[in-house]
């Protein structure tokens, strides 16, 4: 039996970039980046949502998305593949996941985050990406200092033993930004559910 679970990334939010409204330029307070956000309005994304027919959760309040900072995301579950959804800002970057087992053994998993402002799939290949399974999620207009159509891209990731996930480990680099995850996990017993 095949299924996915939800990694929810809502307690690990650090950054907003979906505002209701516009916000009001001070130079002050910077908002969204470089005082270019997304409305809510534009981004077209539910709480639940399927994308490449996986259900994703978003959160859009104070804080929306991840910045990448070595945040240690607990598991405690097996999985096949780590689905993300997110972007890259300031250009194309690959970053590592560390992939931390209930037995303490780690593995690396390679993972590249697309600037927004790519759709190109020849980008994808210049940077060798074609092994990695590479899509654009949803299109959105920004608002703010620049008005640009920007890509939030679905990026699917292997992974490669079969044991329990205690933790993932994001990449030091604040410039990738991941709005929701998922895992493909799969049972051939039911047992194995924790």
């Amino acid at each position: 039996m095949k299924r996915f679970f939800i990694v929810n990334l809502k307690d690990y939010y650090n950054h907003k970039m979906v505002y209701g409204q516009l916000p009001k330029e001070n130079a002050e307070q910077e908002f969204g980046l470089d005082n270019t956000c997304i409305l809510k309005s534009d981004v077209k994304l539910e709480e639940h949502d399927t994308l490449d027919d996986i259900e994703f959760r978003f959160s859009f309040g104070d804080f929306d998305n991840v910045v990448c900072d070595r945040q240690k995301i607990e598991v405690n579950d097996i999985a096949t593949k780590l689905h993300l959804i997110g972007f890259s800002y300031w250009g194309d970057t690959t970053e590592y996941f560390k992939i931390v087992y209930e037995d303490l053994s780690e593995e690396i998993i390679w993972v590249p985050f697309v600037d927004w402002s790519h759709k190109s799939y020849n980008t994808l290949r210049n940077f060798g990406w074609n092994e990695k399974n590479i899509s654009i999620a949803r299109t959105v207009i920004t608002s703010g200092a620049v008005i640009n159509l920007a890509y939030f891209h679905h990026v699917t990731c292997e992974i490669a033993k079969r044991k329990i996930i205690k933790e993932i480990v994001l990449p030091n680099n604040i410039f990738t930004h991941i709005f929701a995850s998922d895992l493909k996990k799969v049972l051939t017993n039911p047992k194995n559910l924790l």
